[in-house]
């Protein structure tokens, strides 16, 4: 995973522009299925913000 997004921004990004860039990390790191992709983001790189895991779920 090569996000570099704060988890500020990760709340406050218009919704499309979040799934934009989602979706460009999923395809640039070969992750199959959006659930693995956000099961890494939740561990990784935000396991103390659950609302920006819910922003990129949503997302």
């Amino acid at each position: 995973m090569d996000w570099t997004l704060e988890s500020e921004n990760v709340i406050t990004l218009p919704l499309d522009d979040l799934a934009l860039r989602v979706l460009r990390d999923a395809r640039d790191n070969n992750e199959w299925n959006s659930r693995n992709w956000l099961l890494l983001a939740a561990q990784k790189g935000y396991p103390d913000r659950p609302d920006a895991v819910l922003a990129l779920a949503e997302a």
